[in-house]
C-alpha cells in the first residue's frame, strides 16, 4: 500500500510540537499556519498560528500507524468510527495552493459547529 495522507487530531497548542516528532521520526507532514498579529499591554507581535487548530496533515503507511499515535500529543487519526480515512490528495493540493498563493488565508471567526453556510465564490 502507498503512503497516503491523514489527518491528525492533536492536543491544543501541540501543532508545532507534533510536526517536530514526526519529522524527525521521518514522516512527511503539513502544517498549514497563518500570520496574526497580537497586542498585549507592552506590545504587539505577529505570530504564526495553525490554519486548523488541533490538526495537522502527516503522509505514512496506515498499516504502521503506530509509531505516530505513539507520538506525544497526538489524539487519533481522524477517521470514521475507528477506522482512520485517507484525506483526498487534491485537497492537500489545494491547501498547498492556497499557502502558496502569498494571499492572506485565515480561519473565519463567526461560525459555529452546525451552522449552515452558503459558499458563494
Amino acid at each position: 500500500m502507498t503512503d497516503e495522507w491523514y489527518a491528525l487530531h492533536v492536543r491544543s497548542r501541540f501543532e508545532k510540537y507534533v510536526r517536530t516528532q514526526l519529522e524527525k521520526k521521518g514522516y512527511e507532514t503539513l502544517l498549514p499556519t497563518y500570520t496574526a498579529v497580537r497586542r498585549w499591554s507592552d506590545r504587539v507581535k505577529s505570530i504564526s498560528l495553525p490554519l486548523f487548530p488541533n490538526y495537522l496533515f502527516s503522509r505514512f503507511d496506515i498499516n504502521e500507524r503506530l509509531q505516530i499515535l505513539v507520538t506525544p500529543g497526538v489524539k487519533c487519526i481522524v477517521g470514521a468510527g475507528k477506522s482512520p480515512v485517507a484525506v483526498d490528495p487534491a485537497e492537500i493540493d489545494a491547501i498547498r495552493r492556497v499557502l502558496d498563493s502569498g494571499l492572506p488565508a485565515q480561519p473565519w471567526p463567526f461560525l459555529a459547529e452546525g451552522t449552515r453556510v452558503r459558499v458563494t465564490d
